[in-house]
């Protein structure tokens, strides 16, 4: 019953993130549009102390390596939240402004992070980290990238640390 609830969540991540959340492209230029495509308008949306974020080299996701990526930030849009059978990790199908969308996987959260990272909202990451899944079930092949944030004090929503957000009690470091 588990691999099905894991099948059904690879379907639907694969499908929202080539799919681009079925955004009509009217929508999906708007979206793109309202994405920092640079250091600076990243550090100009930002809310708090900029020096988080100054020595970090934008990127956009065809620009990261697989694996860490020390040194870098990524700035996207949620897109849709991918709801999944597992509590861990969160995970929210996400665009660039370039139009690249992935996966992101929120680690060492509760689910209430769904009540308040929502569709539309704006996300900040430092280093991180780039993996694929790849997935075969039959003849069918599932594949997408995925961004892990493991360390929230490097995960930012809306230009505020993820921390200024939640409770502490909804956060585990």
């Amino acid at each position: 019953v588990q691999s099905e609830g894991i099948l059904a969540f690879v379907q639907k991540a694969t499908n929202m993130i080539s799919k681009k959340a079925n955004m009509k492209p009217k929508k999906l230029a708007f979206v793109m549009a309202s994405i920092p495509s640079n250091q600076t308008e990243v550090l100009a949306t930002f809310k708090g102390d900029v020096s988080i974020l100054k020595d970090n080299i934008f990127a956009t996701f065809d620009e990261l390596k697989m694996g860490p990526n020390p040194g870098k930030m990524i700035c996207c849009k949620i897109i849709n939240n991918l709801e999944k059978p597992m509590d861990v990790p969160m995970c929210f199908a996400v665009m660039d402004a370039k139009g690249s969308a992935s996966c992101l996987s929120i680690y060492n959260t509760s689910k209430s992070i769904l009540d308040q990272v929502k569709t539309s909202y704006e996300a900040i990451i430092i280093d991180p980290f780039l993996t694929v899944i790849d997935f075969k079930h039959g003849e069918k092949r599932f594949t997408y990238g995925s961004i892990k944030v493991l360390d929230l004090r490097k995960f930012f929503i809306n230009g505020m640390a993820l921390e200024a957000q939640f409770a502490k009690s909804e956060i585990v470091h």
